[in-house]
């Protein structure tokens, strides 16, 4: 099997039909570009080229080889281009698992941006809860997912990207619609329909000891997921709830969403990895959202993202 170095040599050669201007081609001596097209030919079992003092002419079986030679220089570097991309992250596949509310608001900034910087990446994107997409990074189905920490998991790292409030949500009926601003007090007046505690525990119990701390008793009347269909219970004039400021971006009609004046009680959002045998992609879909994020925090917390 001849190898590529060689191959390059016949190739100039072949192109040149004179071994002076191929070996200055190649930045050669003469000589040693003589001995190797000879011991290619050698190891081939065949004569590429006729040789008189005054010229050089291909034979029947150097064309041949001169077309394969070149096809095959082509692909060793595109093989090595596409490998040192791929390295870089410009090449490759990427599973993303996001939660609901983090399709309405990080999500699709930091996607958008991503694609514009690595248009070749293969990116797949799935919905599933926190504790779902916690087992899949572990078990290196996804890569990358979007969270609402803390998370504690000794084989995943965790980077901060969002920080929203919780907004009342009221149907636009409602007296509370009136107001610019809704006070828990008048929140827990009335039925509550939340997100089951299983979906986000610690944003739960936070919600709920903020009340306990006003010395409030919230009466949670049902439960429901995923949040449109809390938005749309509300809108129902089933209860009223609370809600991650990005909701308000989808604009259902018949609700309202007013912020909580004493509600102290912010939602995160989290880029979860692998801290060991991350692949160039996800080290690179790390970079880019957070360099999305940043622009968030220069313009400021009143910048929704779905704005970048």
């Amino acid at each position: 099997m001849a190898d590529l170095r060689r191959m390059e040599y016949f190739v100039a050669v072949a192109e040149e039909l004179h071994f002076g201007r191929a070996a200055r081609r190649l930045r050669i001596s003469q000589p040693p570009l003589s001995m190797q097209i000879q011991r290619l030919e050698e190891e081939l079992g065949v004569q590429l080229l006729e040789r008189t003092k005054r010229s050089v002419a291909l034979t029947a079986a150097g064309a041949v080889f001169l077309d394969e030679a070149r096809e095959t220089l082509r692909r060793v570097t595109l093989a090595t281009e596409r490998t040192r991309r791929a390295a870089r992250g410009d090449l490759g596949r990427i599973a993303i698992g996001v939660i609901e509310s983090a399709l309405h608001s990080v999500v699709p900034p930091v996607i958008r941006h991503f694609c514009t910087r690595f248009p070749e990446v293969e990116i797949s994107v799935t919905e599933s809860r926190i504790s779902t997409q916690l087992r899949d990074l572990a078990a290196e189905k996804l890569d990358v997912g979007f969270v609402h920490p803390p998370v504690q998991h000794p084989e995943l790292a965790q980077e901060t990207l969002f920080t929203e409030p919780l907004l009342a949500v009221v149907p636009d009926s409602h007296p509370l619609a009136a107001q610019r601003h809704v006070r828990l007090a008048e929140l827990c007046a009335h039925p509550l329909i939340m997100v089951p505690r299983e979906i986000n525990p610690p944003l739960h119990d936070r919600f709920i000891a903020r009340c306990h701390e006003l010395a409030l008793e919230p009466v949670i009347s049902r439960e429901a997921w995923p949040k449109q269909t809390v938005v749309a219970l509300v809108a129902a004039g089933l209860g009223l709830s609370v809600l991650p400021a990005c909701m308000e971006r989808l604009g259902h009609p018949g609700v309202v969403y007013r912020p909580l004046v004493d509600g102290e009680v912010d939602v995160a959002t989290s880029l979860v990895w692998r801290k060991a045998g991350s692949a160039p992609t996800t080290l690179a879909f790390l970079d880019s959202a957070r360099e999305v994020s940043g622009r968030w925090s220069d313009q400021g917390p009143s910048h929704h993202p779905l704005q970048v």
